[in-house]
């Protein structure tokens, strides 16, 4: 219940059940003293099994996904290892040896474990480093056995090395393994392997694309956003006065009627403790970023708000107007 980032009305002294005292101590109390007053009265502080221990919140498992906490220690005996996947892909690709291919597949089992804890059947899975394509194969066999509708997107390079140009990993064995998982396979016995593609399997894997993305780089990203215009939009929806775009600064600030808004043109390490700052002086902030979830990650403090452009000014000034 308490955060290391200064908030005002987070210093403050409670008194547990057995008139026991307790402060924040270094930190801060991440609610008002009214806001803990109420958590308290609503039965949502655990102070422990004979009320003396330093305040927590409490999580009721109504509120929560049911089912228990899985285990952590997961044996080979359980998941599999790198050499059972070795021979499943060898398997389904039939190469001479796998290990010059792609020398660390992970095993079907392992997979599977983490969907059964991490998804729902409707779920959408995002595997951006998908190597062998053990990922999908995982999905699905898993929707094979409970009917389910997951669906995947795997991200990869290509692997290509100075000595070995022509390498393309996704399209040689992960898009190629993908396929035969869906549409049925002859195994190194010459045995034929049913496909798990279900829909899928009914288009002859119609719903499943290989593409190739174009490398843009980084900086080019950045420096084709047109941040003045990004930065006056800003202002014209939260502020009655404009502020010009300072092309130095790291971030760009304006006042506005419930504390401060920030633009973040880049994110880098070094915002990070430039924002902290402004989000001390002023109170409260609402932080515009084109990475607003990684800022999110950085900092934990309920007084600053980390906003997403919005759509229509990333089709206007963003690089997707580019051609």
């Amino acid at each position: 219940m308490t955060a290391r980032n200064f908030y005002s009305k987070g210093l403050y002294e409670v008194t547990g059940p057995t008139g026991k005292k307790f402060t924040s101590g270094t930190r801060y109390w991440r609610q008002s003293y009214e806001s803990f007053l109420e958590l308290d009265k609503d039965n949502r502080v655990w102070w422990g099994p004979n009320g003396n221990n330093v305040p927590a919140l409490k999580r009721f498992l109504s509120e929560v996904k049911e089912g228990i906490v899985p285990q952590t220690l997961w044996k080979y005996e359980e998941v599999g290892h790198t050499q059972d996947a070795k021979k499943e892909v060898q398997e389904i690709l039939q190469f001479e040896n796998s290990a010059l291919v792609f020398s660390t597949p992970k095993p079907i089992r392992l997979i599977e474990r983490i969907l059964r804890i991490a998804t729902k059947p409707g779920d959408l899975i995002l595997d951006f480093f998908a190597g062998s394509g053990t990922t999908a194969h995982a999905v699905l066999k898993l929707n094979q056995e409970d009917g389910g509708n997951r669906r995947f997107i795997l991200v990869s390079n290509t692997e290509a090395t100075a000595d070995a140009p022509d390498k393309n990993l996704c399209r040689d064995v992960c898009a190629e393994r993908v396929r035969r998982v869906i549409a049925g396979y002859r195994n190194k016995k010459g045995e034929w392997v049913e496909g798990l593609g279900g829909d899928l399997l009914a288009t002859q894997g119609a719903g499943f694309a290989y593409l190739r993305a174009r490398r843009i780089p980084a900086e080019r990203v950045l420096s084709e956003i047109e941040h003045g215009q990004v930065w006056t939009a800003l202002q014209l929806i939260h502020t009655e006065t404009l502020t010009p775009f300072d092309a130095v600064a790291p971030i760009q600030q304006a006042e506005t009627e419930n504390g401060i808004m920030l633009y973040v043109p880049k994110v880098s390490e070094a915002v990070i403790g430039i924002l902290e700052q402004a989000i001390q002086d002023a109170g409260t902030a609402m932080i515009y970023s084109w990475q607003p979830g990684w800022l999110h990650q950085q900092i934990e403090d309920e007084r600053a708000s980390f906003q997403a452009i919005p759509q229509f000014l990333v089709n206007r000034f963003g690089l997707g107007t580019r051609t």
